[in-house]
């Protein structure tokens, strides 16, 4: 048992060294997400796998991570584990986030534009 804890904290901590590593680099080159500025899909593919029924339409509810990050790493690879679990670049992560949100935008926008002509406003 002592071992498997062991083993469990080393994964842990190279886990939040890789984490780390990532966000470096993508801090060092001035990647910044366009379209997932709030960070939904730096650590899931697919967060909304994890809400049943999830509809584009409205915002995407933050998975109950555990701050232990011994325990973190369990709920990554059993309760995550739909969502898919990644180390993603900031172009897939925004890929990510407009599989997911991107109609929902499109149509927005394209209410937005509606809108403002409708109101007379220059388009």
């Amino acid at each position: 048992m002592r071992e498997a804890q062991g083993a469990l904290t080393a994964l842990s901590d190279r886990h939040r060294l890789l984490r780390e590593a990532r966000n470096a680099i993508v801090g060092l080159a001035g990647q910044e997400p366009e379209h997932d500025t709030a960070g939904q899909f730096v650590l899931l593919r697919a967060p909304h796998a994890l809400v049943p029924g999830y509809a584009a339409n409205r915002p995407l509810p933050r998975p109950a991570i555990p701050a232990d990050p011994v325990a973190a790493l369990l709920w990554l690879v059993t309760e995550g584990e739909p969502a898919a679990p990644w180390l993603p670049t900031t172009s897939e992560q925004d890929d990510a986030w407009l599989a997911v949100f991107g109609k929902a935008e499109e149509q927005r926008r394209a209410a937005s534009v509606a809108a403002r002509a409708w109101a007379g406003a220059p388009v």
